[in-house]
Formats: C-alpha cells, structure tokens, sequence
C-alpha cells in the first residue's frame, strides 16, 4: 500500500478534493519535488502570450481540398504525417480560434490527456480540433522549446492532467493548467534544451518535405497521370456497379471489393508503365507479424522485448512500449528489420485509418518485436524498401491495398491478389533517386526522435537530482 501525509493548505489548493489517488498521482508528486526547486518558479500563464482552446463548431466534411480545410483532430497531431486527408467544409465553418501557427504547443484536453506537439510549419493552415488546448509560448523567463520538453516530461504532463475532471471521458480546461508551476532553469541549460527540441521541429518538417517531393517524383517520372476520380475517396464517384466476368473470378475470393472496378483500373494502369512485381522486391513473401502468444506486462519494473503494436507505427517519436514475455524463442522473423516495410494489418476500412499505410524500418523500430497483426515486407536492399513505401503510400498505391483485403468486421491484407502486383519504376536511376530521398527522411525523423528525448532527459534529470 502506497500512503502519503496530505498537508491542510493541498486540499485548499486542489478545490477540496477528497479522493486519495489524486494526491498520489505524478502531478501533487511532482510539486513536492519542486518545492525542492533551487530555481526560482514560474506559472505558465506568466510565460504564455495565451492559453486557450478552439471553438466548438459543427463539422461538415468535404472530399474536394479545394472547398474545405485541412483537419487535424487529438490523434492525428501524434502522428509522423500530418495530413489526415479530412476537409472541413470553408462555406460552414468559421475559423476563428481554429487555426494554429509555428512554435506553438498544444496538448490534447480531452480522452488520451496530456498528449503534447510543438508545432513547426507543417500546422499551418490546418483547422485543429477544439479538444485540444493551445499554449502560446511569449518567451519571458523560459524558451518555447524549453517549455515543451518540460512540458512533455513525466513531470509537466503529471501537473497536465492533475486536474482532469470527467466519468468514463476525462477532461481538462485551460484554466486548469494556467497555474501550472515550472522551474526557471539557468540560461546556458535552457538554450541547450530548446535548441534540442527546434532542431528537431526542424528536421521533422524537413523529413515530411522529403517525403512529399519523394511522392511527387514518383508520379512524375513514372509519368503516371490520373484521372481525379479514380484516386477519390468514394468508390461511387466512378462506378455505383461492375460486371465481371465469371473467367476473372479467383477461387480465392468472391468478395466484390476484392474486384473493385477502380483498383483494377488502376492495377491494370501501372502494368502499362515500365515495373517491376512487387513479389520480385522481397528476400521472401509478406508475412504478418509473431504468431506466438505473448504475455503483455505492464509493469514499471519488467524489462521485457519491446513489442510494436499497430498504433504505435505512425506514431511521432512513440516512447513507450508494451514489455512482453515470449513463451518460446524469438526470431528475426518475429521482429522488424532494417531494409523492411512494417504495415498495419488488421483494421476496417475508414479513410483515415492507418490500416494497410505501410512505414519504413530505418533508426525508429529496428529489432523491435512485431505484434501478430503487423505485416511485413522484407526487401532486397534499402533502397528497394524505401522506394517500394512511395509506391504502395501512394493514393494510387492506398487504393490498391484497400481493395484487396479479407474478412468481415476485421479486415486483412490478402497477399495473394498484390503479390503480381507491376510497381511502375522508369528506370534504376529513379528508383536510387527517390529511395535516397525516402533514406534521408526517415533518418531526419529518427534524428529529431534522438533529439526531442535528449532534451526531455536533461530536465527530468536535473529534477531528479534536487530529491538527493
């Protein structure tokens, strides 16, 4: 049993409450251990030029970019690619409060809480969800970035959430936070700090560029040009219905969207352009992850094999990690390697799901053991991998993918209709130009994850050198 003296003036302070794991939570921890602070503190109000949230507003969705905003809601800040490809509706929205700008934080205030983004020019022009709360850095006693890390650390997210208030859906409001306390460090240790985490804001918009251009030269090389309908997000804008031919039908499958009228026009597509077969990239068939029964612990005090789960794979800079128990041997086979692709594999079919998005293994989740709903693609070279995730994260490559998956309520990718798959490639050349470009990227998001958690090891270790 864990106990802890409350103090008479804690209650006052907390709005008297009266519940005991409020008191033994990370946040009244962490203001103990500040008490022991040999720096002045500060509130986050005084080092904010604002702290607020978004208005709450209806949300009709569009398709066409062109008639709607970019929407990033909770979950989509988190991950490694900002565009989520939702539109929200520029005749029905308005927009005030909604939009952020560069070197801001925000930290989601509603669900998962805490969850925490310093913002680089990749926000821009994205409407972002009221569920989540915007903090203005003005740079007075302590730098944005500086902010961030201490903010992202267990001990600024435990005084995040403190004061989360809610049933079954937790939720905290920014004026919940305003009072948050936080040490003013001694300038030479702040500016390594937020040089750190600016760095990596820096390299992750550099990566996410990289990686843009590396879809765009794909297209264009290959000279692939496609009619807008065939990469829109209803299956119905083309064709409400299809026939086909009893010869077509595979002794696999009678499932209709395994024949869908559009990915076969597409397929059919790419197989006009000089290629590749996706089977010819890989040492070996996809394969899906351990199919091994794996013991989850939780426990701070296990140290096990870290298991990638699928959440985890577009997550930006995923930190912590399921600890497991292997009931036999774990094999390479079993765990995500350099020169590969890791995909979710199991999932519905939502636009914006990550199911069936596939990710390069480089400097992130190398050795890493997979879940058993995790596919992979272990390529011949790095430069095959890297070039084959342009292809297959392609719209045009989604689309494929998508179409050709089994199962009901959960669906599967279904090997056997991709694996002839022709992967357009003009030439060799392209291939090593666009795969560089795709190697270069990920080692930028791997260097900004290096960077980002150096920063918020440096103050969690100053912190706890105060308790000794």
């Amino acid at each position: 049993m864990i106990t802890l003296k409350v103090k008479h003036n804690w209650l006052k302070e907390s709005g008297q409450r009266l519940d005991a794991s409020y008191y033994l939570s990370d946040g009244p921890l962490t203001n103990i251990k500040l008490e022991k602070s040999p720096y002045p503190l500060t509130s986050l109000s005084k080092e904010t030029i604002e702290i607020f949230k978004g208005n709450i507003f209806k949300r009709v969705y569009v398709h066409n970019p062109d008639t709607g905003y970019p929407f990033m809601t909770a979950s989509d800040m988190m991950k490694s690619d900002l565009n989520s490809g939702k539109f929200v509706s520029k005749k029905y929205t308005d927009i005030a409060n909604l939009m952020v700008d560069e070197n801001w934080i925000l930290t989601s205030r509603s669900g998962t809480l805490g969850n925490t983004v310093y913002t680089n020019k990749g926000f821009k022009n994205f409407l972002v969800t009221d569920d989540l709360i915007r903090i203005i850095p003005n740079n007075n006693k302590v730098n944005g970035g500086f902010l961030y890390a201490y903010l992202t650390s267990k001990y600024g997210n435990g005084l995040l959430t403190q004061s989360s208030y809610g049933g079954v859906v937790k939720h905290i409001e920014p004026h919940h936070i305003k009072n948050l306390p936080i040490p003013v460090f001694p300038i030479k240790e702040q500016l390594a700090i937020d040089n750190l985490i600016k760095q990596a804001s820096r390299l992750r918009e550099e990566a996410n560029g990289l990686i843009q251009k590396s879809n765009e030269l794909f297209n264009s090389e290959n000279n692939l040009n496609y009619d807008n309908d065939l990469l829109d997000i209803s299956e119905n804008t083309i064709q409400l219905g299809y026939k086909i031919k009893s010869s077509n039908l595979s002794a696999i499958s009678l499932k209709a969207r395994n024949y869908s009228f559009r990915a076969n026009k597409i397929i059919e597509y790419w197989a006009t352009k000089k290629g590749v077969v996706l089977n010819n990239f890989l040492k070996e068939p996809f394969t899906m992850g351990a199919r091994a029964s794996f013991k989850r612990i939780t426990s701070l005090n296990f140290k096990g094999k870290d298991l990638i789960s699928q959440g985890d794979i577009h997550k930006q800079n995923p930190k912590k990690f399921k600890q497991v128990r292997a009931k036999r041997e774990i094999t390479i086979n079993d765990t995500a390697q350099r020169g590969s692709l890791i995909m979710p594999s199991a999932g519905t079919l939502g636009e914006n799901e990550i199911f069936t998005r596939p990710l390069l293994v480089r400097n992130n989740f190398e050795d890493k053991l997979l879940s058993e709903v995790i596919g992979k693609f272990q390529c011949k070279s790095e430069i095959d991998a890297a070039y084959l995730f342009t292809a297959l994260s392609s719209t045009a490559g989604f689309r494929i993918l998508r179409a050709k998956v089994y199962g009901t309520n959960l669906m599967y990718p279904n090997w056997e209709f991709i694996k002839n798959l022709s992967v357009p490639i003009a030439s060799s050349e392209i291939k090593s130009k666009i795969g560089q470009m795709v190697l270069d990227a990920f080692d930028k998001r791997g260097l900004a994850d290096k960077k980002e958690n150096e920063a918020i090891d440096l103050v969690e270790k100053e912190i706890e050198q105060w308790q000794k």
